[in-house]
């Protein structure tokens, strides 16, 4: 081998030694020497923007700009740093973890993005956890105890401030930690992904917004259970669960309230595609279950609003007592607004213990649905109001007719249907503005209760077997407006109805001067008109292929 040989071995080899030890993430500590940028080398300690791990500590609350791209490995604020905001048009980018020595909720006004597929390590207290004005970006958070806390007994909470977005598809919670992530005020946290959760919860301060792009299944461990709630004193915030909420085996709180031994006003909205319980389950629509706590005397005007997707409530097993949906007495009540077309399932046992609201027209975009309820439903003397300008239909059973003594009201243009043989409510039926009370199929609904029809409204009946008339038994009696008129409308399925003549409204207690007060409003075919009569109290429609008598007095 040649000396010359020799000496570009040697050179090679140190530029190789160069590059290696170049190559190295470079550590650097915040000197500020020339401006407030993160990304001017001459402000860090060495000479260089940090790629290793980047040390802030400043005197006092300072603004710090970041112009470019700041990519350190991980970012540490010293234990006597005052308030660190960092602010500018710049981002912060492949991250794998933010330590926080001090009790100050430093502000980043910048995107941050967290490196991928690692559990990104941040401060989560209460007093150490960082503000991500700008908004973070991470496949998921590592769980740990506040900054200065070593009881490991404790829940591990998460307080996230700002704009939060996990990325890991499918979150399986270690059921050994019990977690809880805590929404501070206006913050917004996304899970792009379904959460499985052993004991991990979530509860939200004022002005937040919690969305989880998939499934959350909430399993009960030990003597823990799952919840998503709204803070105590807090509300005016948006859940957004686009997909199933499952709970198996646990009692599962999905409510305005947090467990505890105060409870404050508070009211929300939960937006989910649907509500499955199995097993031993409840589910906790409103408020809670009647726990040893101090109710205060403004709790009963809480009101908790769902919006409810494609999915609806339903159950695996059931319908039970022990798997349910409940509406505990101690909270404002519940209003399902339908975001879609949506079914009440016939497995579940709808504990309804407080007012309980369906609205039938989806707020956003204006769209009129259909809610088939199937459930048991029960309770002591809670209000049913279904307003919108869309249908609840009641398919359930003859022998799951409830034990509802409460009243139920018809608002705005809504209608509501039941199949033959089903009773929408065993107390009172109140139809308001537009509605309509509609016998859905030839046979009997039995009501119970007085129904009360205000001018406007409509009594609906239709055929489905042309020889058996679809009939109203007003067992409370029928209450007519004193002005103005009620409208019979009559469809048939097939299209044709034999000459006759049908009782459709019995038990009404009618007088002859309650006739001015129905107007047959329609034809029922081309061919055939029909005629509405008062005999022995009842309403009675007849039928003739002959032109008949149409009833329009005003």
């Amino acid at each position: 081998m040649t000396r010359t040989s020799i000496k570009r071995m040697v050179a090679g080899f140190a530029a190789a030694v160069c590059v290696a030890v170049t190559s190295f993430a470079a550590d650097g500590t915040w000197t500020g020497a020339t401006s407030t940028d993160l990304c001017v080398g001459s402000n860090w300690s060495g000479g260089e923007v940090p790629t290793g791990t980047a040390t802030i500590s400043v005197a006092a609350a300072t603004t710090l700009a970041c112009s470019g791209t700041f990519s350190p490995s991980s970012i540490v604020f010293g234990a006597d740093s005052a308030l660190v905001t960092i602010s500018g048009g710049g981002c912060i980018t492949n991250i794998v973890a933010i330590q926080n020595n001090v009790a100050t909720n430093h502000v980043f006004n910048v995107p941050v993005t967290f490196l991928d597929a690692i559990e990104a390590d941040i401060p989560l207290g209460v007093s150490d956890s960082i503000v991500f004005s700008g908004g973070m970006t991470a496949y998921a958070i590592k769980p740990k105890l506040e900054y200065g806390v070593t009881d490991t007994s404790n829940a591990v909470y998460a307080y996230i401030r700002g704009r939060v977005t996990l990325t890991k598809e499918n979150d399986d919670y270690d059921s050994t930690v019990k977690g809880l992530y805590y929404l501070c005020t206006g913050a917004t946290l996304t899970v792009k992904g379904a959460v499985n959760s052993g004991n991990v919860s979530f509860r939200l301060a004022t002005g937040t917004t919690l969305i989880i792009d998939g499934d959350f299944v909430a399993t009960k461990s030990s003597s823990d259970w799952s919840y998503i709630c709204y803070q105590n004193h807090h509300s005016g915030g948006t859940i957004k669960i686009n997909g199933k909420v499952y709970a198996n085996n646990s009692e599962v709180r999905i409510a305005p309230y947090h467990r505890s031994n105060n409870i404050k006003k508070a009211s929300g909205m939960f937006y989910v595609s649907g509500l499955v319980v199995s097993g031993k389950d409840k589910f906790y629509l409103n408020g809670r279950n009647n726990d040893d706590v101090t109710v205060d005397t403004d709790k009963s005007t809480a009101v908790t609003r769902w919006y409810i997707g494609r999915d609806g409530l339903s159950a695996i097993n059931g319908p039970s007592s022990t798997e349910r949906f409940s509406i505990p007495e101690n909270g404002g009540g519940a209003i399902l607004t339908a975001m879609e077309d949506f079914a009440i399932s016939a497995k579940i046992y709808l504990a309804v213990n407080t007012s309980f609201a369906i609205d039938t027209t989806n707020p956003e975009s204006g769209e009129n649905h259909k809610v088939t309820v199937g459930a048991v439903i029960s309770g002591s003397e809670p209000t049913i109001t279904v307003s919108g300008s869309g249908e609840v239909l009641y398919t359930v059973s003859a022998s799951h007719t409830g034990t509802m003594t409460g009243s139920m009201t018809v608002n705005d243009a809504a209608t509501v249907s039941a199949n033959a043989g089903i009773r929408p409510h065993k107390g009172p039926v109140n139809l308001n503005g537009t509605s309509t009370l509609k016998v859905a199929q030839s046979g009997t609904m039995p009501l119970a209760g007085l129904l009360t029809a205000a001018s406007g409204t409509t009594l609906a009946f239709n055929f489905t077997d042309p020889a058996t008339p679809p009939t109203i038994s007003a067992g409370g009696g029928l209450a007519l407006p004193e002005s103005g008129v009620v409208n019979v409308k009559v469809t048939a399925d097939n299209g044709n109805l034999s000459r006759g003549t049908y009782t459709i409204v019995s038990g009404a207690g009618l007088t002859d001067g309650d006739l001015v007060k129905f107007r047959l409003d329609r034809k029922l075919t081309d061919d055939m008109r029909g005629a509405l009569s008062i005999s022995e109290g009842n309403l009675i429609l007849t039928v003739s292929q002959k032109p008949g008598i149409m009833i329009s007095v005003y």
